[in-house]
């Protein structure tokens, strides 16, 4: 089914991954799930899990890097944050 909705995917090399770095992973998934709906918190919409990688699909979100701006502005009013 076309529905025009844009996308984004986090492809993850699970293959190569320490078993802190899956367990911190699997947390990120099982949090997103959690916080599905709530506002603020970027949307996921499903986790495809081959041997090798996994993709989890996300809602696109725009405006570029959030870490590049955080970085590049250093202080933020509570307003702004």
């Amino acid at each position: 089914k076309v529905t025009g909705t844009t996308f984004a995917v986090k492809e993850v090399d699970t293959q190569n991954a320490t078993k802190a770095e899956a367990s911190i992973f699997r947390d990120e998934i099982m949090v997103l799930k959690y916080l599905r709906g709530a506002p603020y918190i970027i949307r996921l919409y499903d986790v495809f899990e081959e041997d090798k990688r996994t993709y989890l699909v996300l809602e696109e979100m725009r405006g570029g890097d959030l870490l590049h701006r955080i970085i590049e502005k250093e202080v933020y009013t509570e307003r702004e944050a």
